[in-house]
C-alpha cells in the first residue's frame, strides 16, 4: 500500500490504482485481505466494491 501511494497517479500501474481506490473505501485490514485474495486468484471477495 505504501508503494501504491508513493507513485504518481500518471505512473501508477492498474493494480496500484486499484489499491488506492480500495484504501479510500475500506479499512486497512480489509485492503490487505483483498490484495492477498487477488494474488491468490480469489477475486469475488470484494466484488461489490
Amino acid at each position: 500500500m505504501q508503494r501504491a501511494n508513493a507513485v504518481a497517479v500518471e505512473q501508477a500501474t492498474a493494480e496500484q490504482i486499484w489499491i488506492r481506490g480500495l484504501a479510500q473505501r475500506l479499512p486497512f485490514g480489509k485492503v490487505l485481505v483483498a490484495i492477498a485474495n487477488k494474488h491468490a486468484g480469489f477475486y469475488p471477495v470484494f466484488a461489490d466494491c
